[in-house]
């Protein structure tokens, strides 16, 4: 798949499409492993590595940290504080890192959400179905080949975002899905077994009991990945 319409597919953070324009790139580089979890992040720098505004980066870090991808530097201001204080003051902000508890907690709070918005989707049938299946293929031919393949698990579940008709849903699962490939240092996926996840849940969503088989798969993969079976 090429690298333009993987990128188009990516969980989307919903809202204007000139706010999406700048964010877009910097989930890419999350999916893509070029941002991981602990990285400084500073406008300047991200905007000439992405070929972005500053500006418009100024305006994206605190949406991400909205969405819990990245940490704001703490700061106590007192009544002195002032516009010079400001500018003296460069602690970044970093990307969110997770120790493994946490990170175990992301991977259950990814199961729940995703569980929740399956059962508000319409079923997919036709042309999604096909495209979901055409990335899980190309996850399996990257992992055999040793290529890079993180950035086509988040395609995987873009596509399946896109017939959920609840707001929230689709943003707290776009969130969960990039904290979780944050917390991946510490808590590493198993690439079979996210290749067994997407065919499990392409077989739910072809069946008649959408929510037996989702289940069951998302109960499978997230008790795999973290040694302690989920109870529903």
């Amino acid at each position: 798949m090429n690298a333009t319409l993987q990128r188009a597919q990516l969980p989307q953070v919903p809202g204007a499409e000139h706010v999406r324009a700048t964010l877009t790139p910097i989930l890419w580089s999350i999916a893509d492993g070029t941002l991981r979890a602990g990285d400084e992040v500073r406008a300047p720098v991200l905007a000439a590595r992405l070929r972005l505004g500053i500006p418009d980066v100024e305006d994206a870090i605190p949406r991400l940290a909205h969405l819990g991808l990245i940490q704001l530097p703490d700061k106590e201001y007192d009544e002195d504080y002032d516009e010079e204080d400001a500018e003296d003051d460069d602690e970044p902000a970093v990307m969110t890192s997770f120790s493994r508890e946490q990170a175990i907690r992301e991977v259950r709070g990814w199961a729940e959400v995703h569980l929740a918005m399956i059962s508000t989707a319409s079923r997919l049938r036709g042309a999604k179905l096909r495209r979901m299946q055409r990335v899980r293929d190309a996850y399996a031919e990257r992992v055999a080949a040793g290529a890079p393949y993180a950035a086509l698990n988040l395609v995987f579940f873009g596509i399946l975002y896109e017939v959920t008709p609840n707001f929230g849903f689709r943003l707290a699962t776009t969130s969960a899905a990039y904290r979780l490939r944050l917390s991946e240092d510490v808590l590493p996926q198993d690439p079979r077994k996210t290749t067994e996840l997407h065919d499990a849940l392409l077989a739910a969503l072809r069946s008649d009991d959408v929510m037996f088989g989702a289940e069951l798969a998302i109960r499978t993969w997230s008790g795999a990945l973290t040694g302690k079976p989920l109870g529903w």
